[in-house]
């Protein structure tokens, strides 16, 4: 019998025979794959050519703004706690950068770069920790399958530099299948820290916590802890979530985001939710990548996946499954205006289990069928100029602001200098300096206010006029995102998706003290009834509270308070119905990418796009069994 060989590992004998066959090392070859890092370059540089900041992303800046220099942390306005950004995490950092470096350089470039960074980490991380499965499984050479998918979509190249969170996202779902895989192919820790990275994606995005559950299910699958050990690792993933929920009760006294009032998130419309999805499988024919690359992922796993190994189906699974359950969830609450953005999250979950496959597992047709995909994608698949009535709702965001601004690259607020909220929001900028005691309108028309009470800009979109106007300017959001009482206002169903909610004039006049409030002096679109009655209606109990809870000092009296009624004003809605006349769109100024909801039936459409999604489902569960069979023969 041969003697085993020894070293010395840590000043105890290693039996290196052991260690080769528990951890194959692969041919010095396959660690040169230059193959794998050309997605990322390819993100990064596509990025980089389409930087831009959106103009929702100026709502974050805004934040930034009144945080730093108006002294009310994570608020819209000052003297007003209202929850306008969606993802915590991601306005904390913009904070953290604009304190360390935003003397020197502009919070929107920050921003931009910050979210590019992030992406190509993102997709990085993800062609990593499909790299290191495939050569845990077998002496391969592993190919960016699914990361030149992920790398090939335009949508991808627009949000990566939005200046949104959506570059956080992509960094973090990369980042946790990374650090899974290491964990599937090498001994855990002796510290575990790992629950509290998975634990983080409610706040990215509240939505993101399907993708959590999904993470932490393969953590504990991995690690096969007891229960006392199972309960301990989800109360550790839970704990900063958690944490900033009662945060969230304490100052905002709302146990969601504003913006998922003003969405209305707990209701349903399918409707245009499969508009959505159709509007960006379609587009970019995904149903090619999606059918190639699960056939492939289906070929190698049947030939190499070890004998019975349940943990290497969680692994791969539960990021699907987490992928299916998020586009499932953004379909159901109808989908977004913005192209793609909101689907970006589920098609990345998808995509990045099989990054990286290997080569040699089915014909050289495959990967050619996918580059030749990439190209058309990447060089002529694009929105229609002329989309059909079911996507009419939904826009290339970006093209809108390179329109708007004339500006090739739109990121700063200088860069939007042309785009009229930025101009209004600059008058009344220089009218607060000039210590004016006015309302600025949506029509640049301008209303004499009581003394005291400073410079009110009323808005619709908030992002540019805010920022342009500065932290001291009160900013009102006819649209209600950044409005408390206009975020529980009834929803128009018709409206865009986002953009269904709209405060009557004599909603926003109700809560100023105007300086002549006689029928002469009072705008063209109120009357002294209306103002009358929406007044009468913000001095109900309920709302009366809405308004304590949010604009009275945060004493640890009120916090408690707010905690005690957060359940109850979050499911606050205000009936507008006394509040009579609605002034007409054409009368404030038009909404942006605003359309006309197409009346046109479409029972012919749901029919083809609920077969196409049963056929996609089919799909998806026939290779899942074929995975089992092979993993249960072997």
């Amino acid at each position: 019998m041969k003697p085993a060989t020894y070293t010395y590992c840590g000043g105890r004998p290693c039996d290196l025979a052991a260690i080769s066959k528990r951890v194959p090392i692969p041919p010095s070859g396959d660690r040169r794959s230059w193959e794998l890092a050309v997605p990322a370059a390819v993100l990064a540089v596509a990025g980089w050519r389409r930087r831009w900041a959106t103009e929702d992303a100026f709502i974050n800046f805004r934040v930034v703004a009144v945080t730093r220099h108006g002294r009310q942390p994570f608020a819209f306005n000052r003297g007003e706690r209202v929850e306008t950004a969606t993802s915590p995490l991601w306005s904390a950092m913009l904070v953290g950068l604009d304190a360390a470096l935003g003397r020197h350089i502009p919070l929107e470039r920050l921003a931009v770069g910050a979210g590019l960074g992030l992406s190509v980490l993102g997709l990085s991380a993800a062609t990593a920790a499909s790299a290191r499965l495939v050569r845990h499984l077998g002496p391969a050479r592993p190919w960016p399958a699914g990361a030149l998918v992920l790398a090939a979509l335009p949508p991808f190249w627009d949000f990566a530099t939005s200046g949104l969170e959506t570059g956080l996202t992509f960094a973090w779902l990369g980042g946790c299948q990374w650090l899974l895989t290491r964990r599937y192919t090498d001994s855990p820790p002796a510290v575990d820290w790992l629950p509290v990275l998975l634990g983080l994606g409610p706040l990215i995005r509240p939505d993101l916590a399907l993708f959590s559950a999904a993470f932490l299910t393969t953590q504990l699958s991995l690690s096969r802890p007891g229960l006392p050990a199972a309960a301990r690792t989800i109360g550790v993933a839970l704990a900063a979530p958690a944490a900033y929920q009662l945060f969230r009760m304490a100052y905002f006294a709302a146990t969601v985001p504003n913006t998922a009032l003003v969405k209305e998130a707990g209701h349903s419309n399918w409707r245009k939710g499969l508009a959505y999805l159709d509007n960006h499988t379609t587009t970019y024919l995904l149903a090619v990548p999606g059918a190639l690359v699960a056939m492939w992922a289906g070929r190698w796993l049947a030939g190499s996946a070890p004998t019975g190994d349940r943990r290497l189906l969680v692994l791969l699974g539960t990021p699907v499954a987490g992928a299916l359950l998020h586009a499932a969830f953004v379909v159901r609450v109808g989908g977004d205006f913005m192209h793609s953005r909101l689907l970006l999250p589920a098609t990345f979950g998808l995509f990045m289990v099989a990054a990286a496959l290997p080569s040699r597992t089915v014909s050289w047709i495959v990967p050619a069928a996918l580059v030749a995909w990439a190209a058309a994608c990447g060089l002529r698949l694009r929105l229609p100029d002329r989309p059909p009535a079911r996507w009419s709702d939904i826009v290339d965001e970006r093209a809108w602001w390179v329109r708007e601004s004339g500006h090739p690259h739109p990121v700063t607020l200088d860069d939007h200098s042309r785009v009229a909220s930025a101009r209004t929001g600059r008058r009344a900028r220089t009218l607060a300096a000039q210590g004016a005691d006015v309302l600025v309108r949506i029509d640049d028309q301008e209303h004499a206010l009581a003394p005291g009470s400073g410079v009110v800009l009323e808005s619709i979109t908030i992002g540019l006029g805010s920022v342009a106007a500065g932290p001291d300017v009160h900013v009102i959001d006819v649209l209600g995102l950044a409005d408390a009482v206009g975020s529980r206002i009834p929803a128009d169903p018709a409206a865009r998706i986002g953009h269904q909610k709209r405060l009557p004039p004599a909603l926003v006049l109700a809560r100023l003290a105007l300086a002549d409030e006689d029928d002469a002096g009072l705008p063209a679109d109120v009357d002294r009834t209306a103002l009358e009655a929406a007044r009468r209606l913000l001095r109900q109990p309920a709302i009366a509270r809405l308004l304590a809870a949010t604009q009275d000092p945060l004493t640890p009296t009120r916090a408690l308070r707010n905690v005690h009624q957060a359940v109850g004003l979050t499911r606050l809605r205000v009936a507008t119905d006394t509040v009579s006349r609605i002034t007409p769109r054409s009368q404030v100024g038009s909404d942006r990418h605003e359309s006309v909801d197409p009346a046109e039936p479409m029972a012919s459409r749901r029919w083809a796009r609920a077969a196409v999604l049963a056929a996609a489902g089919g799909v998806a569960v026939g290779v899942s069994v074929a995975v089992v069979r092979a993993l249960r023969r072997r």
